[in-house]
């Protein structure tokens, strides 16, 4: 399978999620708080894996993966464009990973989703020890006014980031690579969402919405940028001409 059928695949597969995901939420809000509830602690208001300094040195680790991830990519390009002699890793998948991780983290889940959304985090409602009010995912309020819970910016971070870096390097793995490639990109992102969760500062449609959408936007950001033009993996020391 081609990066460019795969990115087709995806995105219409993760619409397929968001519409599921939407009936479900919204049928069933009282899913957020039970799976919240399971670490809530015996008090039912203490968040206790968030209080504990190793799962708190665990979370700022793969923070600094996935913005640093970033970062280093937008690097790359930067550096690419002034000195393109020496050029590391080709262009057009440079560009695709920056921008998606741009859009989708960056603009829609933290310029709008977690700016103007108001739904209050776990921690801070009623049912777990605070003052605020729990309201479903789909529904816009005013429990909150900045870096709210919908959605999940680390999920969405993590989902971004993972599944840009697999797009982009898909045409130059072999078949049993892109398997591990995968699997290591569902990982990564599954336990990041989970230890939102297990925090207190994410419900759990707040991780799957957050996914959902980074599974549509990734891959269609891949389509605009690259294309149906199969490129090599993102880190090459001598990309071939016309990069």
């Amino acid at each position: 399978m081609t990066a460019h059928s795969l990115s087709i695949r995806l995105a219409l597969l993760s619409l397929l999620g968001l519409i599921i995901a939407s009936v479900l939420f919204t049928a069933k809000p009282q899913i957020d708080l039970n799976v919240s509830g399971w670490f809530a602690g015996a008090s039912g208001k203490d968040f206790v894996i968030s209080q504990q300094r190793v799962w708190q040195e665990v979370r700022l680790f793969f923070r600094i993966i996935t913005t640093g991830t970033a970062l280093l990519m937008l690097a790359f390009l930067v550096h690419n464009l002034l000195r393109p002699n020496a050029a590391i890793g080709r262009n057009r998948a440079l560009a695709f990973i920056v921008a998606a991780y741009a859009l989708g983290p960056g603009l829609i889940a933290n310029g709008f989703f977690k700016s103007f959304w108001g739904r209050a985090r776990p921690r801070d409602i009623v049912e777990f020890g605070g003052t605020h009010t729990f309201t479903p995912a789909l529904v816009p309020t005013d429990q909150c006014r900045l870096d709210c819970s919908f959605i999940s910016g680390e999920a969405s971070s993590a989902a971004a980031i993972s599944l840009a870096l697999l797009l982009a390097a898909w045409p130059r793995l072999s078949h049993r690579d892109r398997v591990r490639g995968s699997v290591a990109a569902a990982s990564f992102t599954l336990f990041v969402s989970g230890l939102r969760i297990a925090f207190g500062g994410h419900f759990l449609s707040d991780t799957v919405f957050a996914i959902v959408i980074m599974g549509v936007i990734v891959p269609v950001v891949h389509l605009i940028v690259i294309g149906r033009a199969e490129q090599p993996g993102v880190i090459t020391t001598r990309p071939p001409k016309g990069a």
